[in-house]
């Protein structure tokens, strides 16, 4: 694997971490694929194909995220992907919270509480 894929699974850990999530993995993966058509018993063609990709899973406010990226170009570009990640994180965070809140009114309101 290339070193500068692993530079930038480096850094999209630190900036997570800086980031304030709880938890954060990222994976990098490259493939180089050869093919060659053959035709008539004749190389027509040889193709080089080369892939690379990192997938970064989150833990923010208890929620998991998952992000990916193909053949990044620059920490910025990922940047930009992992700062959405976190925001939609937080926005799922703040939802599940109102959510929990709703059902405990509706608890109190239908004098569904247990007493233990």
């Amino acid at each position: 694997m290339e070193q500068e894929l692993q530079d930038l699974t480096d850094k999209i850990i630190k900036y997570a971490d800086r980031s304030g999530v709880q938890y954060c993995d990222a994976r990098a993966e490259q493939q180089v694929k050869k093919s060659i058509l053959i035709e008539n018993e004749e190389i027509e063609h040889v193709r080089n194909n080369e892939d690379k990709g990192i997938g970064i899973r989150l833990i923010t406010n208890g929620s998991w995220s998952f992000c990916s990226i193909t053949n990044p170009n620059s920490f910025e570009e990922i940047k930009d992907i992992l700062d959405n990640t976190i925001k939609n994180s937080d926005y799922t965070f703040s939802n599940k919270k109102i959510k929990l809140i709703y059902t405990i009114i509706q608890l109190i309101k239908n004098k569904l509480i247990f007493q233990f």
